[in-house]
């Protein structure tokens, strides 16, 4: 009897532990799912090669095509696209005011709370706007410009980049000055205010030969006509950390 009593534990203990090895959890999180970031982008297979047209002789300055470098011509959703942003990867934007939108949108996909910094909040060369009344949709008729700030996610800002000093602190401009570089930190936090993602961002301003820096039509009062202006920056996710408490094994995270 008592061998047969052991024989039964013995096998009641095999099948825990095969069971336990099939095991899955089903609720953990890839942790850069957490925070995506997204801004409308040009597609890599037109970098360095062609450049923006505006339509209707610059009437709409929302409105243009793209022209490749053998003379084809595309319409703006060929080319541009609301993308995520991976880390380390230096992409374009799209022009200031594309789509209707107020400067550049960046838009921020998670569910905790978001905090949003800029690095150049002493020298008032750029202005980030937000919305608590439309999140989703900063504009210029419900937006609140401040330097740091916290919002409940998903949401999107607007950056201004002027690239000067100006009073006004409800600027929509469709270009800005060159030689220009910005940087911001994102941070989002859970309801207890324990951190979890710190990421970094960067824009630069980049050449725009095809610009007619000659046109005044979307030239602001605080430019003078010498200064040269671009319609177009780079945007790059410069890092993208998680917080100790949430880190897990790194084997998760790497690219399949």
């Amino acid at each position: 009897m008592n061998r047969r009593l052991l024989a039964l534990c013995a096998m009641m203990c095999a099948v825990c532990v095969c069971s336990c090895g099939e095991y899955e959890p089903e609720d953990v999180v890839d942790i850069k799912d957490e925070l995506k970031i997204s801004a409308y982008l040009l597609g890599e297979e037109f970098e360095d090669s062609g450049y923006w047209a505006y339509s209707e002789d610059m009437q709409y300055p929302n409105k243009g095509y793209w022209v490749s470098d053998d003379g084809r011509e595309y319409d703006d959703d060929e080319v541009f696209a609301l993308e995520e942003l991976e880390v380390g990867e230096v992409r374009t934007l799209a022009p200031l005011g594309y789509n209707s939108t107020h400067n550049i949108t960046l838009w921020f996909e998670c569910d905790d709370i978001i905090e949003f910094t800029s690095e150049q909040a002493e020298d008032y060369t750029v202005q980030v706007s937000y919305s608590l009344k439309d999140p989703d949709e900063p504009l210029l008729t419900n937006w609140t410009t401040a330097d740091n700030f916290r919002m409940r996610g998903p949401a999107a800002v607007s950056i201004c980049p002027i690239g000067k000093f100006t009073q006004s602190d409800r600027v929509v401009t469709q270009v800005t000055l060159t030689g220009k570089e910005y940087d911001f930190t994102v941070r989002t936090y859970s309801e207890d205010n324990s951190l979890i993602i710190t990421a970094k961002l960067r824009l630069t301003v980049l050449e725009d030969e095809a610009y007619p820096n000659g046109e005044d039509a979307f030239r602001l009062s605080i430019f003078s006509p010498n200064e040269v202006l671009s319609r177009f920056l780079s945007i790059e996710l410069v890092s993208y950390e998680y917080s100790d408490i949430y880190k897990l094994d790194e084997s998760m995270y790497e690219e399949e």
